[in-house]
């Protein structure tokens, strides 16, 4: 539901009970009780500064009106209520507005941020698959090589090495390893594409066709990044596709072992 539509229903609702009370209030007390109720409709129409100095006007004319004796002297308790609320009704409805509307933007500023994360990967500022999948027509037309190739790729002792240095080295290592992927994709006329679920397995679309070939791509990124100790196998099964799916890794004795070798 829209912010604002959902402030009409509000003030409809507040307007609905302050007619109720209107007719079961005493008689003497109705114009206060008006003026509450119209203040609270106004505030949410005003920043909350505005609905500030509307409570504070509205309250010294009241204090005035009550110097008049314009309400009634045997009713002191209910009229010292009501002048506590009519400051309070403009700057209450003002805030409930003022609610309303963060809570949109911060669903909006959410929803953003999910459709953000699902193009482009917050973490190494890569695309993901999902624009792979969704934009591979315009890449064919784009690019000077028609007919794109794929070739997907798996970090195969990732989760190695996250169980044996720790998920936080494992990733600060892999978006090393990625930021210098994308360098080196961006000179050689490929592009690189991060799966949103895994963040190491990736697309490499070559679109130029004198470019080196994909697993030369990848020897060359393990030559300038040997600290990284990652393993890098081609998905064969998902070449020229748009999707790859793969079975989670299993740490082993003998892939510990491995991955122990690589990193010395």
């Amino acid at each position: 539901m829209k912010p604002l539509t959902l402030l009409i229903w509000i003030q409809l609702v507040i307007a609905m009970l302050g007619l109720i009370g209107f007719e079961m209030i005493q008689a003497h007390l109705r114009g206060l009780w008006a003026l509450i109720i119209i203040e609270f409709i106004l505030g949410a129409f005003l920043q909350p500064p505005f609905a500030i100095a509307l409570g504070v006007i509205t309250f010294l004319a009241a204090i005035i009106g009550l110097f008049l004796g314009m309400f009634s002297e045997g009713q002191t308790a209910i009229i010292i209520l009501a002048f506590i609320f009519i400051p309070l009704a403009p700057m209450t409805s003002s805030a409930i507005k003022a609610g309303v509307y963060l809570l949109a933007e911060t669903a909006q500023f959410n929803e953003v941020k999910r459709n953000y994360e699902l193009l482009i990967n917050p973490k190494t500022k890569i695309m993901t698959t999902v624009m792979l999948s969704d934009h591979f027509s315009a890449l064919t037309k784009t690019a000077e090589n028609k007919s794109p190739t794929i070739n997907w790729y798996l970090v195969e002792n990732y989760s190695d090495i996250s169980g044996l240095l720790g998920k936080t080295v494992a990733e600060k290592r892999l978006r090393i390893f990625l930021d210098k992927l994308k360098q080196l994709v961006d000179q050689h006329g490929y592009l690189v594409f991060v799966d949103t679920k895994t963040h190491y397995l990736f697309a490499l679309v070559k679109l130029q066709s004198d470019a080196i070939t994909p697993n030369e791509l990848i020897d060359l990124v393990l030559a300038q990044e040997k600290s990284s100790g990652f393993s890098i196998k081609e998905q064969e099964q998902c070449r020229h596709q748009l999707n790859c799916k793969i079975k989670a890794n299993k740490i082993t004795d003998q892939s510990r072992l491995d991955s122990k070798e690589a990193l010395q």
